[in-house]
């Protein structure tokens, strides 16, 4: 059992929408926005402090959503990758901190269960990295320990996490989850539009 630490979030949202045509972090979502959504439901899993990584609509996102709820970062290169936003995230955040939370913008049906689900997880075990699953299919978000942190640093960046997640060094834990939404992102009007016709968890 761990001593209790803080845990920190880091959203993944630099992305720049064009399947989509539309901002997708400021996508409305029961009455609220994608990004909002995933921010409070972090907060719901104990997340004390909240870093969104933006790219190219940096300036439209903070206008909407202010800077009450999260902290932002600038990603000025997201065609990298997302393990480019996620080293900015990594570096935004408290660095005495005990684990980050990773999740993606466009997953805001992902319920607040699921989030806590991968910090008692890891609170339980000494993985290195949390995992939620649903049947087959694994997703978001996933909860890095900072002894994983150095190596986000050292991976190549067209490989993202699985690098990481594969290393010898690092253990994963995987989190079965009832949520299908962990392995279901948003990323055309159409799967936006299957979303809120189903609207449910």
């Amino acid at each position: 059992m761990r001593i209790e630490r803080e845990v920190v979030g880091i959203v993944l949202a630099a992305g720049d929408s064009r399947r989509m045509g539309r901002t997708k972090a400021l996508l409305p979502f029961r009455g609220s926005s994608f990004l909002e959504t995933v921010c409070h439901r972090m907060q719901e899993a104990c997340v004390n402090q909240i870093v969104v990584v933006v790219g190219a609509d940096a300036a439209k996102i903070r206008q909407v959503i202010g800077t009450k709820l999260c902290a932002f970062a600038v990603n000025p290169r997201p065609s990298d990758g997302m393990l480019s936003s996620l080293r900015i995230g990594l570096g935004q955040v408290n660095p005495q901190a005990a684990t980050a939370v990773v999740a993606l913008v466009d997953q805001p049906a992902v319920p607040a269960e699921v989030y806590q689900a991968v910090v008692s997880a890891w609170k339980a075990s000494d993985a290195d990295v949390v995992i939620p699953r649903h049947g087959e299919r694994c997703g978001h978000p996933i909860l890095l320990d900072r002894r994983a942190w150095p190596l986000c640093f050292e991976g190549p960046l067209d490989e993202g996490l699985r690098w990481v997640m594969h290393h010898p060094r690092v253990t994963v834990r995987e989190v079965e989850v009832e949520s299908p939404f962990v392995a279901l992102d948003v990323d055309t009007p159409e799967e936006y539009q299957r979303l809120m016709e189903g609207d449910n968890e």
